[in-house]
């Protein structure tokens, strides 16, 4: 039987990458090599979408990468996997390990629906552990799935509902540990979080998408791991100084805005973080 255990809570939606961006690349083998059931929907699937490739990755080959734009997926036939997460939420320099799973054949795994389903940038990777086999889907596969075979769609929908309970407790979790007042926004590319020169209200923190940040004409793409713990220029919201630069969306992102009143929760919950900003 399948099965999946996530660790130390996080976002841990599971997103594809296309495995052609990478120079680690899995062996493209025969569907005949699949191990599959006599009467797997799998093999109905194969026969309606003859396009679909088989792919075997080996120990320490990544599915998928944190980061990636690509909106393919994988169905996991049979073998192991790693998710971790990299940037901010490392430790000690290493990917921070958000689960492991374990396919087979009678109950295989989705692996990138997210990428399908809500889009954006992949919040974590996929790293195989020891032989994983593989079909590499792409939007088109998941729309006949969905249109033609209930069995698999079943399964996707369960992966879908426990990815948002995850993200649910995550937020839950978040608030309890922090004890600051904050929203959860989720918001549309090309949204502004704050001008240049207007007074910090709030302190937001980038927990997945882009962002974009001018000023004086010079722009920068900004990721979570590019900014310390996630929070988006938080001296200025320390200090109570204008904010420096200009920021913006450049896609879809999901920000904690952490209300003005929590400054003093902010900085129990970073002191660290808080003594470097104010040297």
């Amino acid at each position: 039987m399948a099965t999946i255990d996530t660790l130390n809570g996080g976002w841990t939606f599971l997103s594809a990458s296309n495995y052609l961006s990478y120079p680690t690349m899995p062996n493209s083998i025969a569907l005949s090599d699949i191990n599959l059931p006599e009467h797997s929907e799998v093999i109905d699937l194969l026969k309606r979408c003859p396009d679909i490739q088989a792919l075997r990755f080996v120990e320490e080959e990544y599915l998928i990468r944190e980061g990636d734009s690509s909106m393919n997926m994988f169905l996991v036939i049979e073998g192991a996997f790693v998710v971790e997460q990299e940037g901010s939420l490392s430790e000690g320099g290493r990917p921070r390990i958000l689960g492991r799973a374990v396919s087979d054949p009678y109950t295989p795994i989705f692996v990138g629906e997210m990428a399908y389903l809500g889009g954006g940038f992949r919040a974590a990777s996929i790293r195989s552990s020891g032989r994983t086999d593989s079909l590499a889907l792409n939007p088109e596969h998941l729309d006949s799935i969905i249109e033609e075979f209930p069995a698999l769609t079943r399964s996707l929908c369960k992966q879908f509902t426990q990815r948002l309970s995850e993200a649910n407790q995550m937020i839950n979790e978040y608030q309890n540990l922090l004890k600051m007042e904050t929203e959860q926004l989720f918001l549309e590319k090309d949204a502004v979080l704050f001008n240049q020169g207007s007074q910090p209200e709030k302190l937001f923190q980038l927990v997945q998408g882009k962002l974009v940040s001018e000023k004086d004409g010079v722009i920068k793409q900004l990721a979570a791991w590019d900014c310390p713990k996630g929070l988006i220029e938080p001296a200025a919201f320390l200090r109570g100084d204008p904010w420096p630069v200009t920021v913006k969306t450049e896609t879809p992102a999901a920000v904690v805005a952490i209300s003005g009143d929590s400054k003093l929760a902010v900085i129990r919950n970073f002191p660290e973080l808080v003594a470097d900003l104010l040297k």
